[in-house]
């Protein structure tokens, strides 16, 4: 009985570590040089999944659990690279050949590119996220489209996980400059959020993105957004409507948690490998983000979100019951079904063989995400 008990509290902790660490795409802030000129860049197509390394494997189990299956939902319909701009619901998608093989997007010569500038934020400056063990410091980089004009208000997308190598930031950027001159996107602004950190002894990030609250949505409005309007001389709009967050893993509650809390400031969210299960909890939320498609959504009045999101089918599930509240595939696929019974306007995409954060599927749908997330705004 007591070397039961006692490779049960291994496996727990074991189980704990990894979900913490499985949740950090980026690590701690990187003291990246100032960046200033052409906002684009080559994103390199050689890595495959986010944290499954390559051909698509889940991270942590990878949603592969035996006693728990978790399939595409039963309605999902089959398409070829991303789900179409005019139509809601719940799709699915396979890899060509891998995930590993889709490459960058491509920004064709002669298209305007916006200007990227970067300034630091330190633990020191802020009374909200002072640090759990010693300062740091976080990096934040501001897109400015091509042909902006000085003092007018731009639609703004915010974006978690900042780093000037992230896939997702160097290929919303890619996209942002093709869409802006195709003009399936509005001229918008951008503000790339580098993470409190996550490193052993200090969990900023999990603090920040896992927490269900409000509060990281205040710290960005009232800290962080000043300084990005200063930095990027430009202003950003306080329309709800023409405001944007995406994020990945444990950035996606973050991202979810800045509308759900905040609608008065944020209605359009994206969301890759979203990390809806149990990591920070309160007694609020007992099952932390798993409370999102649990109780918060069914249980509220359909509040004014957009929601566009992604899981993959080797996606991390430490678990394999429903009660563990921390398997990916499962929570993502519970989140389309409350999202679709209160008539929210969504779309959900199932990957078939990615794994976590899969920098492959961000490639290839990346693109029509946000032009789907955007079409229904109307300037102001």
């Amino acid at each position: 009985m007591r070397a039961r008990n006692f490779a049960g509290v291994v496996a727990a902790v074991i189980l704990a570590g990894a979900a913490v660490w499985a949740a950090a795409p980026q690590g701690p802030a990187a003291s990246a040089p100032a960046a200033s000129g052409p906002a684009t860049g080559p994103a390199g197509p050689g890595a495959a999944g986010g944290f499954g390394g390559r051909r698509g494997r889940g991270g942590f189990g990878g949603g592969r659990g035996g006693g728990l299956t978790v399939t595409p939902l039963a309605d999902a319909e089959t398409v070829d690279l991303a789900p179409p701009v005019d139509k809601d619901g719940n799709f699915k998608v396979s890899p060509k050949t891998t995930w590993a093989d889709v490459p960058p997007v491509a920004v064709a010569d002669g298209t305007p590119r916006g200007k990227l500038t970067m300034f630091t934020l330190k633990s020191e400056d802020t009374q909200m996220y002072p640090g759990v063990n010693g300062p740091y410091t976080r990096n934040v980089w501001v897109y400015v489209p091509a042909g902006y004009v000085a003092g007018t208000e731009l639609p703004l997308m915010v974006d978690h996980d900042g780093r000037v190598d992230a896939t997702l930031q160097t290929q919303l950027i890619a996209v942002l400059d093709n869409g802006i001159a195709a003009r399936k996107l509005p001229m918008m602004a951008a503000v790339f959020i580098a993470n409190g950190g996550d490193v052993p002894g200090r969990s900023e990030r999990s603090l920040e993105y896992d927490t269900v609250s409000g509060k990281y949505a205040e710290y960005i409005e009232h800290e962080v957004l000043p300084l990005a309007e200063k930095s990027g001389d430009v202003k950003f709009t306080k329309d709800p409507d023409g405001r944007g967050v995406i994020g990945q893993s444990s950035g996606s509650p973050a991202a979810l948690g800045m509308a759900w809390f905040h609608p008065e400031w944020y209605h359009r969210v994206i969301s890759y490998s979203g990390t809806f299960v149990q990591i920070q909890t309160s007694d609020a939320v007992p099952h932390g983000a798993w409370e999102y498609h649990e109780n918060l959504i069914p249980k509220s009045d359909k509040k004014p979100i957009r929601i566009w999101m992604e899981v993959g089918s080797r996606d991390n599930s430490f678990n394999v019951t429903e009660e563990s509240h921390r398997n990916w595939p499962l929570a993502n696929n519970r989140m389309a079904d409350v999202l679709k019974a209160k008539g929210y306007e969504y779309q959900y995409l199932w990957a078939q063989d990615a794994g976590h954060v899969e920098r492959g599927v961000e490639r290839q749908t990346l693109g029509e995400a946000m032009e789907w997330v955007w079409k229904t705004y109307k300037g102001k």
